[in-house]
């Protein structure tokens, strides 16, 4: 076995450094050419650069291990001929055969770095065995072949750093830029290699990867992530930094989170008239933060933000805010965002097709020359952010977790950054921070959409091969603290009591990881989970779940409950802490294993169809160091775990130690960051830069428009039973179905309530989990969810094969629900105690507040079962409710590989003999029309923000109008370049979130309205609510706007493309709007031919509009009396907004 493994070790090594290097080879160098200037692989004097303390720092985890072990086995060889065999300890063995084994992924990559740490002359293998068998010697073989990667990196690096004949890490100046003439450069640059993972390229998709990706590496080191998808004239892209919060600097946290906000502010050239004189001014900000963050008096920091508000003023003038959104806006590029992890920070988009080089550009030129301009509004904006993570009951829960499980780590805090530091910002080191990680061997891009190869990798490469590679330093230290007995954290909040139990388990790459996630499933799959049906269904809390949350370096698992009423916390967790008995002693089966892998297919298939979750799979393969070759496998992987397996990782990692976090109902005192004093930044939305009509004047290949054709992409047809809404999947064999009842609790107040009772019921002679273990099998999902006009329906996904089955089960549930005995009363009691927690969640209030300025009482929310009904509901009543549902004419909506006649007869063959009534008659929805303004306002006890919504109600819209609310919404609310995101929070820093725009009736004869919505610090409701006022009723018509949301209108509907999932919906919305099918070609001749008065004649009438606020927040926050200023004014209690 000893030689098997040896052989094994060598052949790695061979394999990845060629057959004829060594372990002790010398450092491979680029150098400088003479004859071009471009950088060569080959035998140039070497750069002076070896490992010693940083050896390793960096790389993925378990390549500085397997390299020891290269050293190492080649002693141990029986064919060795220079020295003897030598026999080494059991220890050292099962440090040979865990170092191959978690090596190997990291290694498997033409990253692997090219310097490899030559032996020294006085150092002998036979040396570095007898230092590594001295350093494992007070550990077990059991021990070894246990320790985490980590451990086994950590003694490696010691055994290098005492090799006295290997000198200090250099860091060696960059080498110059790549000859890219002769296309993509095959070389790599040692200089850069240090420090970072490369994943393995692969010029051709793997036989078995179904999403057929190809990884590339430009000439300067960055990785590009390719799969092609023809489904939409569309490419999501995703450009990711291993640069999240765990790199943030000590003194410094937040960094990340902050240089994510700032990539949007533009460049040398974009986001900028002139930035030759803007320059002189961002250099005096940049100075004058770099003073406040040494500062702590008082009033020399006052002194100091005047001098920011005045230079910030100052460089404003050349600014153009958000330049790059408003670009890519009138491209036809959506869902521009970003995000910060803990690993990375992402940027994020969807272009159209046709765009590939507007797109490079930019992206490139935001990587290559960001400038960070107007830092004040943008710095009070993550203030907004942070204060309202303050708030967030759920974000404090979290975030004790995190410092319970991750204590000793950069994990261990919140990704955001502490408040003490987010209060004192230095650009200079943000700039810092930019300069050591943002180096195109840290990054990768990813692509899935509508694109050709051969096309797309030239146009990479030119584009981003310009960035410069460099070293990238190790992150600040961190080591996970390990937990010792029972670790408990109290928390209050005015929010329902909730107890969370967290253990520590491995990070990424550990052989127990596949395991460890169908654990996770095993307990919680919102089906069959032993959580599921042991706490949640069995009502022994109100509900449970569970989360695995396995990061780089270390990971954790939670189990979390919310007590029922008249329960403890204690109560709920000694419920969690049974199922995680009845886990650890095995009480699952094979058959389900071989369930959840049913349910993992399914997915993985509905995953293939979406370009965003195909992108987020190469990402996450790469920021967690796993080549995509071992990620593309992953269901193979999980196939060959067992019920053994999981049981095993249970026991292992469940014990005794582990965490306790009590979040229990009181006041809460959050930290807070106080906002500067600041004066709005002057928006002159007709400016642009030179750089902007550069690229707004791209040619680009016009796209001819996808319009939905009935009998192609969709077909609808009537039946008995009501109408069916089809679209053709051919993708997959992978079905989703809706049923649409077309009642809410308008209809009948009753219907939570047994909605509730049908999650709780079997069907006919199956028991509740002997249904949905029955479900499970055949691979199908069953949710019941309200669409956007409080309409309940239920969603089901499965294989096409058991369509058939999986129908019949879940219609025989409706008619033949059967509870267990005591379910329905615990429901009930269950009910009233999540009424009480409905009164302190603040999302949940505003919601009802909404929907009582809006209809009064006539509030769907006001429809639900009062207390007293409650008492008096009988089980009966609600059974034959959802009887009634079966037998109710209803909408059908169907993707997948059946014809749409086999779909329509199926579903009759599935309830044969019933006479199906129409549902009730449905009522237009009518807003209440005020003869003046009015405020609503209600009271919620801590809240440091406002939530302020506002809305004028508008009629019924016409048809003809559909090209007006388009223009019109692209002007207000769409993106970062929509008036109320630049007014609100661009210009004036007043919201972390403001949207709005004009919102059409869900049906015909429902009343639309003009409304937004603001998040924002109570003492500042008052401003906000003046500038929200006057951008409702008096809308800015910039011709530069308007053009803009012309055009914008314009290219959302050329680049469109309706998936065979998302047709059928949009069909039957149409129909219900009186919309005589795709109406899409109609307004795109209209679009062409608009104009600015017709949207001047639109917006018109809205002056004349009585408005009305509805408010939630703390009134002794709030200025009352200001408010009443804006309207009629009323006080609601929370009491009132609900009928409980």
């Amino acid at each position: 076995m000893l030689a098997m493994l040896t052989k094994s070790i060598v052949l790695i090594v061979s394999l990845f450094l060629g057959s004829n290097a060594s372990w002790s080879a010398a450092v491979i160098a680029v150098a400088p050419s003479a004859q071009t200037g471009s950088s060569t692989l080959g035998a140039a004097p070497a750069i002076s650069r070896t490992l010693k303390g940083n050896v390793g720092a960096g790389l993925a985890h378990g390549t500085l291990a397997l390299r020891l072990a290269g050293q190492i086995a080649p002693l141990c060889a029986p064919t060795l001929k220079a020295s003897p065999k030598v026999l080494p300890s059991p220890q050292v063995t099962a440090f040979l055969e865990r170092a191959q084994y978690v090596g190997i992924s990291a290694l498997r990559s033409d990253a692997l770095p090219l310097a490899i740490p030559s032996a020294p002359q006085d150092s002998h293998p036979a040396a570095l065995m007898a230092q590594l068998a001295q350093a494992l010697a007070p550990l077990s073989v059991a021990d070894v072949r246990k320790m985490p990667v980590q451990g086994l990196d950590s003694i490696a690096r010691k055994i290098w750093d005492n090799q006295t004949a290997l000198k200090p890490f250099e860091q060696p100046a960059e080498s110059a830029a790549p000859d890219r003439q002769g296309g993509l450069s095959q070389g790599l640059h040692p200089a850069w290699e240090q420090g970072v993972f490369l994943p393995q390229t692969n010029a051709q998709p793997f036989p078995k990867d179904p999403l057929a990706v190809t990884v590339h590496r430009l000439s300067n080191g960055m990785t590009v992530y390719l799969s092609p998808n023809k489904q939409e004239r569309r490419v999501y892209y995703e450009i990711a930094v291993r640069a999240g919060s765990r790199h943030d600097p000590l003194a410094a946290t937040g960094m990340a989170h902050y240089l994510e906000h700032m990539q949007f502010k533009g460049t040398r050239h974009l986001g900028t008239v002139d930035f030759a004189a803007e320059k002189p001014h961002l250099d005096r900000i940049t100075e004058l933060y770099d003073k406040l963050f040494k500062t702590t008096d008082p009033k020399q920091r006052e002194k100091l933000y005047s001098e920011i508000n005045k230079a910030s003023k100052a460089a404003a003038k050349y600014a153009v805010p958000n330049e790059i959104d408003k670009l890519y806006a009138e491209a036809g590029f959506t869902d521009i965002n970003a995000h910060t992890d803990y690993e990375e920070t992402v940027y994020e988009g969807n272009f159209p097709s046709n765009r590939a080089e507007l797109w490079a550009r930019t992206e490139s030129e935001r990587i290559e020359n960001p400038i960070y301009r107007i830092f004040q509004p943008e710095l009070e904006a993550v203030y907004e952010e942070y204060n309202t993570g303050q708030d967030d009951p759920d974000n404090g829960l979290w975030n004790a977790a995190d410092a319970a499980l991750f204590s000793g780590h950069p994990y261990g805090r919140d990704i955001i950054g502490l408040g003490e530091h987010l209060k004192n910002p230095s650009i200079s080191r943000m700039q810092e921070f930019f300069r050591e990680r943002y180096r195109p061997n840290n990054m990768a891009i990813f692509l899935s959409g509508d694109f050709d190869r051969d096309e797309m990798l030239p146009l990479i490469e030119k584009q981003f091969g310009r960035l410069k590679p460099a070293a990238i330093p190790p992150g600040p230290a961190g080591q996970v603290r390990p937990l010792r007995g029972v670790e408990k954290t109290e928390l209050l909040y005015p929010a329902e009591e909730i107890v969370a139990l967290g253990w520590q388990v491995p990070g990424h790459g550990h052989p127990d990881e596949d395991a460890l996630l169908l654990m996770n499933v095993i307990m919680h799959n919102e089906q069959t989970g032993i959580l599921d049906l042991s706490a949640t269904k069995a009502q022994k809390v109100k509900e449970a779940d569970a989360s695995l949350d396995i990061r780089n370096e270390a990971g954790a698992w939670l189990a979390v409950a919310s007590p029922k009423e008249g329960q403890t916390v204690e109560e709920a967790q000694a419920v969690l802490l049974e199922a995680v008995a009845k886990l650890k002693a095995g009480e699952f089966t094979e058959q389900d294993v071989q369930s959840i892998l049913t349910n993992f297919e399914v997915g993985e298939k509905l995953r293939l169809e979406n370009n965003q979750w195909r992108v987020s799979l190469m990402r996450r393969s790469y920021i967690q160091g796993q080549q995509w070759e071992l990620a593309s496998q992953r269901l193979e992987r999980l196939r060959r775990v067992g019920k053994a397996d999981i049981v095993r990782v249970a026991n292992k990692y469940l014990g005794a130690d582990h965490a306790v976090i009590y979040r229990r109902k009181g006041g809460h005192e959050a930290d807070k960051v106080a906002k500067p004093k600041l004066t709005a930044v002057p928006i002159d939305p007709a400016k642009h830069s030179a750089a902007f009509r550069e690229l707004s004047a791209l040619p680009v290949k016009a796209l001819t428009p996808r319009w939905l054709r009935r009998g192609a992409e969709y077909r609808s047809l009537s039946r008995a039973w009501g109408r069916l809404y089809w679209a053709p999947n051919k993708i997959s064999d992978v079905f989703q179905l809706e049923f649409h009842f077309n009642m809410g609790t308008a209809d009948d107040g009753r219907l939570p309530l047994a909605f509730d009772l049908l999650q709780l019921s079997g069907a006919g002679s199956l028991d509740a989990d002997e249904f949905e273990k029955a479900l499970y099998r055949l691979g199908a999902a069953m949710e019941i969810k309200l669409t956007d006009d409080k309409k309940y329906f239920i969603r089901l996904r499965g294989l096409d094969a058991n369509f058939g089955e999986t129908i019949k089960l879940v219609l025989r549930r409706f008619s033949e629900p059967n509870a267990a005995p005591g379910a329905f009363k615990q429901l009930l009691s269950i009910e009233r105690g999540d009424r009480q927690d409905r009164k302190l969640d603040a999302d949940q209030i505003f919601d009802a507040l909404g929907e009582f300025a809006k209809h009064g009482k006539d509030s769907p929310i006001l429809h639900e079962i009062s207390a007293r009904q409650l008492g008096e509901l009988k089980e009966t009543e609600l059974k034959a409710l959802l009887k009634s549902l079966a037998g109710m004419r209803r909408d059908v909506i169907y993707s997948g590989s059946r014809p749409a006649r086999e779909v329509a007869d199926l579903l009759s063959a599935s309830q044969p003999g019933l006479e199906f009534k129409p549902p009730p008659p449905q009522t237009p929805d009518r807003l209440i029309l005020p003869k003046k303004p009015r405020v609503v306002f209600a009271h919620q006890s801590g809240m440091a923000q406002a939530l302020i919504g506002a809305y004028a109600a508008d009629g019924v819209m016409d048809a003809r109008e559909l090209a007006d609310e388009s223009v019109f919404n692209n002007l207000m609310g769409h993106g970062m370049g929509g008036v109320y995101f630049q007014e609100m929070r661009e210009s004036r820093a007043l919201a972390y979130t403001a949207q709005g725009g004009y919102a059409t009736g869900k049906r015909l004869g429902d009343d639309s309205s003009i409304a937004a919505f603001v998040g924002t610090q109570a003492d500042k409701a008052k401003e906000t609510m003046r500038l929200l006022r006057r951008l409702m009723l008096r809308p800015p018509l910039d011709a530069g706007r308007v053009s803009a949301a012309i055009r914008q209108a314009q290219e959302e509907l050329l680049t469109e493309s309706i998936t065979f999932r998302d047709a059928p919906e949009r069909v039957m919305e149409w129909r219900r709007r009186g919309l005589p099918g795709d109406m899409r070609k109609g307004m795109l001749k209209e679009l062409r031919s608009y104009t600015p008065a017709r949207l001047e004649a639109f917006v018109a009438r809205f002056k004349k509009k009585p408005l009305t606020f509805f408010i939630l927040a703390d009134r002794d926050r709030i200025d009352i009396e200001a408010l009443k200023k804006f309207g009629d004014f009323e006080e609601r209690s929370v009491d009132e907004l609900s009928p409980f």
